[in-house]
């Protein structure tokens, strides 16, 4: 078991995917955000260039929970959750009449606990948990 998540991890590095692992997700600030001013007689810190945005590419995800601000797939299925909005129809960018084209979703597949990225493209999402600001995918079932 151990050999096999270190191998999915080993794929991710060598794809370049990134998945962040931890708890605090969304109660944290963003990133180069502060979340209180500085104290009277402090010089306010320089405004930082945005960060590069987290993205990841997969054909199939299957996590407890996923975080992400914008999701795009062919198919969403999770238990319960939270979601700003969704567009149902067509789906994602990743599949055939993406930007990319045919392929586009990603070719690995993910299976761990959490999953966590600015954007998702994935062909399916399968969660328990999903928290999202947008979800741009042809079927959507939350709660069902």
């Amino acid at each position: 078991m151990r050999a096999h998540a270190l191998l999915m991890v080993m794929a991710l590095v060598v794809s370049g995917c990134r998945i962040h692992l931890h708890d605090d997700w969304p109660r944290r600030p963003p990133r180069g955000e502060y979340p209180y001013p500085p104290p009277p007689g402090e010089p306010h810190p320089s405004p930082q260039p945005p960060p590069p945005q987290d993205v990841l590419r997969a054909k199939e995800i299957k996590a407890e929970r996923v975080y992400a601000r914008i999701i795009y797939a062919k198919e969403v299925k999770a238990r319960d959750g939270r979601v700003g909005r969704i567009y149902t129809g067509e789906g994602g960018k990743g599949g055939k009449g993406g930007k990319g084209g045919k392929g586009d979703w990603g070719r690995g597949e993910v299976h761990t606990s959490e999953v966590s990225a600015e954007i998702i493209y994935a062909k399916e999402i399968k969660t328990d948990w999903i928290e999202a600001d947008e979800i741009h995918a042809k079927e959507v079932k939350i709660g069902r």
